[in-house]
């Protein structure tokens, strides 16, 4: 399966009530999966389920803001606040504006370094293989809630 450094500290998101919430039951902020986490989780697609007149992940546990299956979650959720971002028939490397932890740090020495590092990540023959098999991981984001930082050659 994908590994990947995750930016966000997990200290960070259990404080954070942002994540793994939706407006709708379809949204496309919900992280779809790549094959190989289908085989994992038995699941075809993460179904939010209704909480509280709203839809979360079901694998959020909301009481805890726990991930019940946080050691195996999905790539997309691994890879947050960073999205893979389908833009005028192009793929970007972009991030999510809504991430209070990225408001403040797009400027330092180390989100600048971790941006190389998804980069070069994302030129691994292996990553390539595996997103061309598994566009569904490509979503056309709103443009005023994600800024595109560097094109992706898929």
């Amino acid at each position: 399966m994908f590994k990947i450094k995750q930016y966000v500290s997990r200290r960070f998101c259990l404080g954070c009530l942002g994540c793994c919430r939706y407006n709708s039951n379809s949204s496309i902020w919900a992280p779809a999966l790549l094959d190989e986490e289908k085989k994992v989780l038995g699941l075809e697609k993460l179904e939010p389920v209704v909480y509280r007149q709203a839809y979360i992940c079901c694998f959020l546990n909301p009481e805890t803001n726990l991930c019940k299956i946080y050691k195996r979650r999905p790539w997309e959720c691994r890879l947050y606040p960073f999205l893979l971002n389908s833009y005028n028939n192009k793929i970007y490397l972009s991030l999510d504006l809504n991430c209070p932890d990225i408001k403040d740090k797009t400027n330092t020495k180390g989100f600048k370094s971790y941006v190389n590092y998804l980069i070069q990540y994302f030129r691994k023959p292996s990553v390539v293989n595996i997103l061309n098999r598994n566009r569904l991981v490509f979503h056309s984001y709103p443009v005023d809630a994600v800024i595109n930082l560097a094109e992706i050659e898929i």
